[in-house]
């Protein structure tokens, strides 16, 4: 397990599940546009086990994160742009990449209609997405439903507000937002167990979740790291003491299989640019 999310248990936790997804059943190859790619820390690890790979760009559009994706090794260039807006030349991409990034978008067809502009025909785009399940696979955790109600609000109300999450689509609704910007959806494959799912809830709450009430309950995810020197050389200087701990508190959890018409917690979306 690489614990690219060190000083997030929880996050390094969905991280693993997702990576296994996306290294067992999706095959990156030629030049990859990583859409979102952050820090390119996740990259690194789906980069590096997909030989087919001849040229990364990373999109991102947090230019801190950016300096540090242009310093992880894979990337031939980063670009700081957003995802509806790349500045990339027509067709110039195999594939398109998205990791955990569509979900904190509130309108998603603008940023496909853009990867399917920068793909070349034939190419693929492959993202990650929390699944329309998500919020069935969910138990509440004390937490969050203790800030809940001082927020008179419902749990998975909080939860989305903390997680910025914007949407929990079906494949059904995938197909039809795919189509909308030009792009065929072969398939939506599920991961993330609902018994993992409920233990990096449990996580999150007691980790996350603290820190997002104690800090007002009002910040991005990111601008709680950021305070806290969780982000960029604040990371690395902690990243070699919390590796250790983070596997040690996620590797109990990775063991769980996603029985056959079992719920899950994310979505695996395979799609192509017509020929």
């Amino acid at each position: 397990m690489a614990c690219s999310h060190a000083n997030q248990p929880a996050t390094a936790l969905w991280r693993a599940y997702e990576l296994e997804a996306v290294c067992k059943h999706a095959s990156l190859s030629g030049v990859v546009v990583d859409l979102g790619c952050g820090d390119g820390g996740l990259g690194a690890v789906v980069f590096s086990r997909m030989p087919g790979i001849r040229r990364v760009v990373g999109i991102e559009p947090d230019e801190t994160d950016a300096a540090l994706a242009r310093r992880a090794g894979w990337y031939g260039d980063v670009v700081v742009a957003r995802g509806e807006a790349t500045g990339l030349p027509d067709a110039v991409a195999d594939t398109v990449f998205a990791n955990s990034v569509l979900e904190h978008i509130p309108d998603v067809v603008p940023v496909l209609k853009e990867a399917a502009r920068i793909l070349r025909p034939g190419g693929r785009l492959v993202t990650t997405v929390p699944s329309h399940q998500f919020l069935e696979c969910l138990m509440g955790a004390p937490v969050g439903r203790a800030v809940s109600r001082i927020k008179r609000q419902t749990y998975t109300r909080y939860l989305d507000q903390r997680l910025a999450h914007h949407h929990y689509h079906s494949p059904g609704e995938w197909t039809q937002l795919m189509a909308a910007a030009g792009l065929e959806l072969g398939d939506a494959l599920p991961y993330f167990p609902r018994p993992a799912v409920r233990a990096w809830e449990w996580l999150s709450d007691l980790s996350g979740g603290l820190l997002h009430a104690a800090m007002g309950a009002e910040k991005h995810p990111r601008q709680v790291q950021a305070q806290l020197g969780l982000l960029g050389h604040g990371a690395a200087l902690v990243r070699p003491l919390l590796v250790p701990a983070c596997m040690a508190v996620c590797l109990p959890w990775l063991d769980y299989e996603l029985a056959d018409g079992a719920p899950a917690g994310g979505l695996l979306l395979r799609a192509v640019r017509p020929g």
